[in-house]
């Protein structure tokens, strides 16, 4: 077999200039994504502390007993948070942790405490931005500046018609618990009560549902009343009709036949 060698001699340049251009290709590429993402990372960041400078502006003006709302519209992905007594922060999904923020993060100090009303990951307190726009009301009691989301204010409302719902003319919700709980024994581990007492409740949590349309998650957690031995306490899910346990939720003790009661509810609007 003839070899061509002035074939091959034309054909050694086109391919290192391919080869080259290969190169050239996906270093423009790595290039522009890393030029996007400072873009991004700086608009975000830009974005973050503009709205910082709007939540500080209205806290300046608010007086004792005021409330104001505030839409927050970004930076998606990003959390709200205390990371401490009186410095919020803005931080990014990859800074993010329960210790504080890392290096993208824009923070505030306040002459006031702030207390943050919402749950966002585990049991941190913070604000998820992972939807936007959020609605957030800031209000001021004494010295402290309260943040709650507008689905734990709802909440918060939802538990206080849920107790005072009507079952009759002398009845509540509440009452019914009550009843429910007074049945109630620890028999070891495990708690036991009376079935009709919890069949009578439920039927009654079912109408309480359909007239509010609502997604609903509630827990009672029990014990022995001055006793913390794990197994004199425990937890069960009363009812769940979604999955909101990030709502943060609102509580209320019962202390019967020297067992305790806590009953955690969450609501949000479907």
């Amino acid at each position: 077999m003839i070899k061509n060698k002035k074939a091959d001699s034309l054909l050694m340049p086109e391919v290192m200039k391919l080869f080259l251009a290969v190169i050239v290709i996906g270093f423009l590429v790595i290039l522009a994504y890393k030029l996007y993402g400072i873009f991004i990372i700086k608009g975000s960041v830009e974005q973050a502390r503009t709205t910082l400078e709007q939540i500080k502006g209205k806290i300046d003006v608010l007086e004792e007993g005021d409330k104001v709302e505030i839409l927050i519209v970004g930076p998606k992905d990003w959390y709200i948070q205390k990371t401490d007594k009186k410095t919020i922060c803005f931080c990014d999904k990859d800074s993010f942790n329960d210790k504080g923020c890392g290096e993208n993060s824009i923070c505030a100090n306040f002459d006031k405490e702030f207390i943050i009303e919402n749950i966002c990951q585990a049991s941190l307190k913070c604000f998820s931005l992972a939807e936007v726009p959020k609605e957030i009301s800031i209000s001021l009691i004494g010295d402290k500046i309260t943040f709650r989301s507008k689905d734990y204010q709802e909440s918060v409302d939802y538990f206080n018609k849920f107790l005072e719902y009507k079952v009759d003319d002398t009845k509540k919700m509440e009452n019914l618990l009550e009843e429910y709980f007074k049945t109630c024994q620890i028999n070891g581990p495990s708690l036991s009560c009376e079935p009709e007492k919890k069949l009578k409740l439920d039927n009654f949590i079912d109408k309480f549902l359909e007239e509010y349309n609502i997604y609903l998650f509630i827990t009672i957690h029990y014990g022995v009343v001055g006793e913390f031995a794990p197994l004199a306490k425990g937890i069960f899910i009363l009812r769940e009709t979604g999955d909101i346990r990030e709502v943060k939720f609102s509580e209320k003790n019962y202390n019967i036949n020297n067992l305790y009661f806590t009953v955690k509810f969450s609501a949000k609007i479907k």
